[in-house]
């Protein structure tokens, strides 16, 4: 069948600076970047900023009454939810090694939460429908006035910041749940950020093996979310098969693969750029600003998305299409135009019995298209002239004949009311042949590319620089560390600098990443890629450079020298250090001979910790002394699962965070910093 094809770009549109929709949403083909945030005139900023919002729009309360997605009753029961605050959601890391000693500390925590008297609406409850996660409804001032609760706090944060917990919205770990990963995937995330997705990618493709063979190619429009990006997930998820791209994602280019040829993906995840009305519960600006124009601007946008990602997907292959909108012109209405633009390439699956005891409603076949003013067009006739650059054929429903095979109840919602959580779509489809688009010669659309590269790259990232001989450094790091080439290649070495003599880290990229940088460096803008492993230390030593902890997960494997196994209670004297310091003497540990035996310089220690679980640290061995070379919050969360007393380490990090935030405030604001430090003592004593 013909169909229409929106080429059009749509209007720009801005929403929450929280909110979903600001994924994809900055980049522009042409035109200068903005590095930092526009400052607000003077008259834009809110007059008092403390005012309350009102949790209610009668535009919203309208427009989704006559769409009946719900019966009455339960449409009733939806908007009394989007007015109530959104519980806290989090889970396991399913990566890391003590996952059941995380746990058992989250269930102990309960108990004693329980036992305090804290009220059982406010405990942590665990999710049916995904293992090791949890979601709580706990305000602010609840976890401020009770110890235990703060406490509880403190331990989600310190977790969150190390990888080993993610805090995350829980309808937002739905997609990549239904993307059935293997650890050979190459997959593709098209609007990444702020990550939290693309680590749970990672995380499938590492479930049972520390060096997949796979492809994680996470891209966002956005060049300082690609930067959030990285903070937000390759620092807390660090992994060998992973690159972040800066790409506009509906005129994403064919990149190449290990073969030369075009490089299609096993699995898509295209989580669109929308409105975001499934989040009111969280972006509370939304309810002053909503209006139906928001999906009518970004409905072409989201199409024009899909559809790329169609055309990158491999036959077989299968895309989830997730928004956190409710709207069925941002939703049905996508999946409509995309099934029959495709006729018969493409299908949606039935995911019906996945993910049991999750409660969800089925996509619909029909729905209502209004303009901003809530006028009602029941086809596109209707739709006067000087609307028709805005309002496409495509936002309407199809024939009821047509919907049939097109399957529309196959994806589905969740709405907020159903069990306590914001309001999100998804769809999984598969590639059944090759569709329009695929055939597309991607060696005449890379050369347009590079033609421009030298413009279009004006501002570029460090580059990857692989290393392509057994130079001085890696024969050092070889000969101290006793690297096992056998298990690992030093040709997937690369470094950051072209200069000799700048080389500080040196990351490990596996196979497939390892083509993607060498073939694509001129037809994406490559933001971060590889896994840091050793980083030059100035420090005397027996090596040039030192191991790095983030790459733990493949050191321990490929390190037959400098690294020894400790009691248990040397673990523990080593992270707690002594008097405040960091190091403690060699003379107070058990093992100080075997250390002592090493020359000065990195190592790796391990101690048995039960159950089979042997935890690695990074360390320097001085000639006296033996520090930990992990971040605090690592130290932290070893020694709690330990049973070890953290009081005071927690107390440090907190009060230097404080003086962190107070610095930052007062030089923001260029105002007296006493004044502040009276006010925060004035704030500790009411709490």
């Amino acid at each position: 069948m013909e169909t229409e094809q929106i080429t059009e770009k749509s209007p720009e549109i801005k929403l929450n600076e929280n909110n979903h929709s600001k994924s994809c949403e900055t980049k522009g083909k042409k035109g200068k970047k903005k590095f930092g945030r526009e400052k607000k005139s003077k008259d834009d900023r809110p007059k008092d900023p403390y005012q309350p919002i009102i949790r209610d729009n009668q535009t919203l309360t309208k427009y989704y009454k006559e769409q009946n997605l719900l019966s009455e009753e339960e449409y009733e029961k939806f908007m009394n939810t989007l007015t109530l605050d959104l519980p806290t959601a989090f889970r396991v890391n399913s990566c890391t090694p003590e996952r059941h000693k995380v746990n058992e500390r989250i269930q102990q925590f309960i108990k004693d939460l329980r036992t305090s008297g804290v009220e059982e609406a406010h405990l942590p409850k665990e999710v049916e429908w995904m293992p090791y996660t949890y979601t709580m409804s706990v305000s602010r001032n609840d976890v401020r006035s009770h110890p235990l609760l703060k406490s509880f706090h403190n331990f989600l944060v310190n977790e969150a910041e190390v990888g080993h917990i993610s805090r995350q919205e829980l309808v937002s770990m739905i997609p990549p749940l239904l993307m059935e990963l293997e650890s050979d995937h190459n997959v593709l995330d098209m609007c990444a950020a702020p990550g939290s997705k693309t680590q749970q990618i990672i995380e499938k493709l590492h479930a049972n093996t520390d060096n997949p063979e796979g492809l994680v190619v996470a891209n966002d429009a956005d060049y300082q979310r690609c930067h959030l990006l990285v903070h937000q997930t390759l620092k807390r998820m660090p992994s060998a098969c992973t690159v972040v791209i800066n790409e506009d994602a509906s005129i994403m280019p064919k990149m190449i693969g290990p073969d030369g040829g075009p490089l299609y993906f096993d699995r898509i995840l295209c989580d669109v750029i929308c409105s975001g009305d499934g989040t009111f519960r969280k972006n509370l600006g939304m309810w002053k600003d909503w209006s139906p124009l928001k999906a009518i601007s970004l409905h072409k946008l989201q199409v024009s998305i899909a559809r790329r990602g169609l055309e990158l997907l491999k036959e077989g292959g299968l895309m989830v299409y997730s928004t956190c909108s409710l709207n069925p012109i941002e939703d049905e209405a996508v999946l409509a135009y995309l099934l029959q633009m495709f006729d018969g390439s493409v299908e949606l699956v039935d995911v019906s019995d996945k993910l049991v005891g999750l409660k969800r409603s089925p996509g619909v076949n029909t729905w209502k298209v209004f303009d901003r003013d809530m006028n009602e067009y029941s086809k596109y006739e209707d739709v006067p002239d000087f609307l028709k650059t805005a309002i496409k054929p495509s936002y309407f429903p199809p024939p009821e004949e047509v919907c049939k095979n097109l399957h529309l109840n196959r994806s589905f919602r969740v709405f907020p009311h159903q069990q306590n959580t914001g309001g999100f779509f998804i769809a999984v489809l598969k590639k059944i042949t090759k569709v329009d688009g695929s055939s597309t010669n991607y060696v005449s659309r890379n050369v347009g590319k590079v033609i421009k590269s030298c413009k279009r790259f004006s501002y570029r990232d460090d580059p990857f620089i692989f290393i392509n001989n057994m130079d001085e450094d890696i024969k050092n790091i070889s000969t101290c560390y006793g690297i096992d080439f056998s298990k690992f290649k030093w040709s997937n070495l690369l470094t950051r600098s072209v200069k000799e003599s700048n080389k500080k880290g040196i990351y490990y990229a596996n196979d497939r990443l390892k083509s993607f940088l060498q073939k694509n460096e001129k037809i994406v803008k490559l933001v971060n890629g590889g896994l840091k492993l050793f980083n030059r230390c100035d420090k005397v030593g027996a090596c040039r450079y030192r191991l790095m902890h983030d790459g733990m997960r493949m050191v321990k494997n490929i390190v037959t020298q400098r690294i020894i196994e400790v009691p248990l209670s040397d673990l523990v004297k080593i992270l707690h250090g002594k008097d405040g310091a960091a190091n403690i003497p060699l003379e107070e540990l058990d093992s100080e001979k075997v250390i002592r035996d090493l020359k000065a310089g990195s190592l790796v220690i391990m101690a048995d910790v039960g159950n089979g679980i042997k935890i690695p640290i990074c360390a320097w061995c001085g000639e006296k002394t033996v520090s930990p070379f992990i971040c605090k919050e690592e130290r932290i969360h070893i020694l709690r699962l330990l049973g070890e007393d953290i009081s005071q380490m927690e107390l440090d990090r907190e009060t230097k965070r404080r003086e962190k935030g107070v610095k930052r405030f007062v030089d923001e604001n260029k105002i007296d910093e006493e004044v502040v430090k009276a006010k925060e003592s004035k704030i500790e004593e009411t709490n």
